[in-house]
């Protein structure tokens, strides 16, 4: 019964052209219609975090649509295996605890667009030995 009513809520807010934040596999979309990353399967040592991603239809077929990744949500990342992570410059903002229990992490590089950000991004991130701070100026 819950999910119908969740079903009949989101279609009339899609009919009224309202955004409407949808819950992906990997990422959400905010008001303005840009991704924000909330959990990424990472199973290698060094990463880039992605600069865009992919829209899904309903029945979990890859759309055309490709949407701007702005930011990273609290326990995006979370894994024994990555050493060191790239951020881009189209990230505005990394929540708490978006680095959780990262026990390999050691380098991050973070690119020139962020925004906001806050001390304890990196939560048990115990080995990690520099965040360098990109900046294009």
């Amino acid at each position: 019964m819950k999910n119908n009513i969740y079903y009949q809520y989101i279609k009339q807010r899609i009919q009224n052209n309202e955004k409407v934040a949808i819950m992906k596999s990997n990422y959400r979309l905010n008001k303005t219609g840009q991704a924000i990353i909330i959990q990424q399967p990472f199973t290698s040592e060094d990463i880039k975090l992605p600069e865009k991603v992919n829209s899904f239809s309903r029945y979990g077929a890859v759309g055309a649509e490709r949407y701007n990744v702005v930011g990273l949500a609290t326990h995006a990342v979370c894994s024994d295996t990555v050493s060191s992570a790239t951020i881009p410059d189209s990230y505005l903002y990394i929540e708490d605890e978006a680095f959780w229990n990262c026990p390999n992490l050691k380098k991050v590089t973070i690119g020139s667009g962020l925004m906001a950000f806050n001390k304890k991004m990196f939560f048990g991130c115990n080995n990690l030995e520099s965040v360098e701070f990109i900046n294009n100026e």
